[in-house]
């Protein structure tokens, strides 16, 4: 039954049918969503089957939005595992009803103490498209703060939020090109994104004459 492959699907050692128990799954619909997020919820389970609950409720959750609360609430929770949390990431960015809600989260995830978790809110924003224009100071504001710290290179550790390793402004800035479609020959620098939002905050200002 649903519950029975709901199991399997998050078990290590059932990883070569993950990919028949998830098209078996998907098939269940909205029967399996509140397995799913009881899944989700279960701080028992391995976090490996937690956060496979996380992707499935992504995937299900375009005609079962109802499963937004609990994505929130465990991507926010500082205290739960990187890998589930950016794996509530990653689903609440296939959500697309919930982008007025989400997008505040995922910028509020890009100063997380976890670089895993700021990168994965970054790709899940880059995803979403111009639905999280909101987005793109926030994201600006990360690479000013790579380019403040002396000779540009990563000084911190893996989980610190003032800095950020090579692969993670990576992210950044193909979020930053996704969101607003200006992707160049050359990556934009730091500043070059502020001027181009400068800019892009002035056209959408209205005229006083």
């Amino acid at each position: 039954g649903a519950p029975v492959l709901v199991e399997l699907f998050g078990n290590q050692g059932q990883r070569e049918l993950s990919s028949s128990i998830e098209a078996a799954l998907e098939e269940l619909g909205a029967d399996i969503v509140p397995l799913a997020v009881e899944a989700l919820r279960d701080s028992v389970r391995r976090a490996d089957t937690r956060a496979d609950a996380a992707s499935m409720l992504g995937r299900l959750g375009r005609q079962h939005p109802d499963a937004v609360p609990v994505l929130l609430e465990v991507h926010r929770d500082r205290r739960e595992d990187v890998r589930v949390r950016a794996a509530a990431a990653s689903a609440l960015g296939r959500i697309e009803s919930a982008s007025v809600r989400v997008v505040p989260a995922l910028i509020e995830a890009l100063d997380d103490p976890s670089c895993h978790v700021r990168s994965g809110a970054a790709g899940t924003l880059g995803r979403m498209g111009r639905q999280a224009m909101d987005a793109v100071p926030a994201l600006i504001a990360r690479l000013e703060l790579y380019n403040t710290t002396p000779g540009h290179t990563f000084t911190g550790t893996r989980d610190s939020p003032k800095s950020d390793p090579s692969w993670v402004l990576d992210v950044y800035k193909r979020a930053l090109e996704k969101i607003t479609g200006e992707k160049r020959a050359l990556p934009m620098s730091s500043g070059e994104w502020k001027a181009w939002w400068e800019g892009h905050a002035a056209e959408d200002t209205p005229s006083s004459e």
